[in-house]
């Protein structure tokens, strides 16, 4: 048993469940459950928003949010996660046609991240890494490729989580040395090197190589069952699948 859920087992039972204390007790657990589903849910309005605008070529920042289809602007109340799609049942208020489900997908998966995520670790800074690498997966799964910029965004984030000077210094001059060698003899995308690195900053080199075994594990049983062994293979999501385990098993 974990050691938070031990302290919240002896605060709950300290507490009459028939006092004031215990409904500020559940009520402050419920408050929190609620708030970091819905700041969850934001976050991944707002990845499907990105990852839509990037994909047409156009800047998060150029214009408000409109329906690809009718180019008409989308109201606010229209912009309210996962709700707003559920009561427009998929479709632009304007024209009718299907949104598609990849938005609804992104705020119901990333609110549900946000609030196991905070539950098991209690850690803001970890949600962010999480939501990165995530959106970073649907990258490499759509395009076979990620944007840099996030990828700069996880490693500072990942220093800000992790913060080892001495550790980090030979994480990175181990990471130069790969990616030399990488560059001459192609064997891994640099994503998926500088993905490596910053596992190894937020955990140890050798839950990495675990991680790393696990993701190329699952990969290889994919190519297999798909019959496409000599195709290129967007290993982002590997890795994030096997961070998952280690982060659930050691938990």
């Amino acid at each position: 048993m974990n050691k938070h859920l031990i302290i919240v087992s002896r605060q709950f039972l300290r507490v009459n469940v028939f006092s004031s204390d215990f409904f500020v007790f559940i009520s402050r657990r419920f408050f929190m459950l609620v708030y970091f589903f819905i700041i969850g849910s934001i976050l991944g309005s707002f990845a499907a928003a990105l990852f839509s605008r990037n994909s047409n070529g156009e800047s998060i920042l150029s214009a408000r949010s409109h329906c690809d289809y009718c180019k008409k602007i989308i109201l606010f109340r229209d912009l309210i996660p996962i709700f707003s799609y559920l009561f427009l049942t998929g479709k632009c208020r304007y024209c009718k046609r299907n949104i598609g489900p990849f938005t609804f997908i992104c705020e119901l998966g990333f609110a549900l991240i946000w609030l196991t995520s905070y539950s098991l670790f209690h850690s803001v800074i970890l949600n962010i890494i999480l939501s990165i690498m995530i959106y970073l997966s649907i990258e490499d799964i759509s395009n076979k490729s990620v944007h840099f910029p996030y990828i700069l965004c996880l490693f500072i984030f990942s220093l800000i989580y992790n913060f080892n000077p001495l550790m980090d210094f030979i994480y990175i001059l181990f990471y130069l040395l790969i990616s030399l060698i990488n560059h001459h003899k192609e064997m891994l995308g640099s994503g998926d090197i500088d993905f490596i690195l910053i596992l190894m900053i937020i955990n140890n080199v050798i839950d990495t190589l675990k991680i790393v075994l696990i993701g190329s594990c699952v990969c290889l049983i994919c190519l297999v069952l798909t019959n496409k062994l000599r195709a290129r293979v967007p290993f982002i999501p590997f890795l994030l699948l096997g961070y998952l385990i280690i982060i659930c098993i050691k938990k």
